[in-house]
């Protein structure tokens, strides 16, 4: 069973690897979401502060973008392709996560400028463990805490790389000092 698990676990990384895609995250507090380029086309819904999207495309002053819904009439996932003006997206080059910010404190950021949320992690022997507390009236207040192990490919040294947390990729920018993890962009504490 576990090595069964753990070439499943192996698998995803893989996968994850090979169909790496580039990221940005909203930078309006409620932003149009459209099915067309143009402020004249229809609306699929409104995006907000800190949401992390897949860019797909920029054209002209918009940016095309998947994002991923939950449907609780159908209890599935759905993926919406649409456009997002170029005004309120700011792209997150991914760079390799160091083991060293791996130590950090991360900050959650309300579109306010008010810190909201906090997540650290903290080193084992091979088990990284997380723990975060969102404490924002904007989002639903939420905590919660979780273990990495590299025994079992959770946290991949050579690719300097984490596991998928709840089926989201960790993606780091180094230059913007973002950090997304767990389905939500943290920002490193000064």
């Amino acid at each position: 069973m576990k090595k069964n698990l753990f070439v499943l676990i192996l698998a995803l990384i893989g996968m994850t690897t090979a169909m790496a895609a580039d990221f940005a995250y909203i930078t309006g507090k409620s932003v149009n979401f459209r099915a067309t380029p143009s402020t004249s086309g229809s609306k699929i819904s409104a995006l907000t502060f800190g949401e992390v999207v897949e860019y797909v495309d920029t054209k002209g002053d918009w940016i095309k973008v998947r994002v991923k819904t939950w449907d609780n009439r159908t209890m599935t996932q759905k993926i919406h392709t649409g456009y997002v003006s170029a005004a309120y997206v700011t792209r997150i080059i991914s760079s390799p996560i160091p083991k060293a910010v791996l130590g950090s404190d991360f900050e959650l950021m309300a579109s306010d400028g008010d810190v909201a949320g906090y997540l650290s992690f903290e080193w084992s022997g091979n088990t990284l463990e997380y723990f975060y507390r969102i404490v924002s009236n904007e989002m639903r207040q939420a905590g919660g805490s979780g273990t990495l192990d590299a025994g079992n490919g959770d946290v991949v040294y050579a690719a300097e790389s984490l596991a998928p947390v709840n089926g989201d990729p960790s993606i780091y920018d180094a230059a913007q000092g973002l950090f997304y993890f767990s389905g939500i962009l943290w920002k490193v504490s000064k």
